[in-house]
């Protein structure tokens, strides 16, 4: 009897902690990699299975101390040019989101002309992912008065997590470049309409590309 009664008291001490910890809103290593947080808003979830994080993007932190999305420089060309789009393969099963950062104007890369570049102010671009195309809005250069974009912001995000399921490698291609450059008046002034850039032209730009537990800031 006395090893009987020793087991309820077990048991009971046992339930008794576990009604504690609840009380005082513990929680989990799994309900933490699945992206519940202290508030109880989810920023993160799973998928066939696997748990990943990205952070809150309702307060732009990175809740989780996620590595930071990579981040890479692009340089396009026009239609005809060199190199007019640009892809790159990203692994992710739900989260890809693609930040556009546009940068001054790049040297051209034409045999004896390499020490020009021809300026621009405002810059948008085309984004592929999964079948899905998105544009950005004009974004304006920072560093640069433009008035064709001079109340535009310097950055944006384009959201494709809704086109992606599953795991595996889904190739991202950034095409189509626009610029604000007068190259039909005089090529080394900007602040004209929108025009595809000239083929021997280049815009260059940063791309972030934010997947399955990395952070990006919005």
């Amino acid at each position: 009897m006395k090893n009987s009664n020793s087991k309820w008291i077990s048991l009971i001490s046992t339930a008794g902690a576990v009604l504690m910890l609840s009380a005082c809103g513990s929680q989990s290593t799994n309900s933490l990699y699945t992206g519940q947080n202290a508030g109880g808003t989810t920023s993160g979830s799973t998928t066939s299975g696997y748990g990943y994080q990205t952070g809150d993007s309702s307060t732009d932190q990175n809740l989780y101390n996620l590595p930071a999305a990579p981040e890479q420089r692009i340089e396009l060309s026009g239609q005809n040019g060199t190199n007019p789009s640009k892809t790159l393969p990203v692994s992710t099963s739900h989260t890809l989101k693609i930040k556009i950062t546009p940068l001054a104007a790049p040297n051209i890369t034409e045999p004896g002309y390499t020490n020009w570049s021809f300026p621009y102010g405002c810059l948008q671009v085309t984004v592929v992912a999964n079948g899905m195309t998105q544009t950005t809005q004009v974004l304006k250069v920072s560093g640069t008065n433009s008035s064709t974009c001079s109340s535009a912001p310097s950055s944006q995000v384009l959201d494709f997590s809704n086109q992606v399921s599953g795991s595996g490698n889904v190739n991202v291609t950034v095409q189509n470049p626009n610029y604000d450059n007068c190259r039909y008046y005089w090529p080394l002034y900007y602040g004209c309409s929108m025009s595809p850039i000239f083929e021997t032209h280049r815009v260059a730009f940063d791309m972030q590309i934010q997947t399955d537990n990395t952070w990006m800031a919005q």
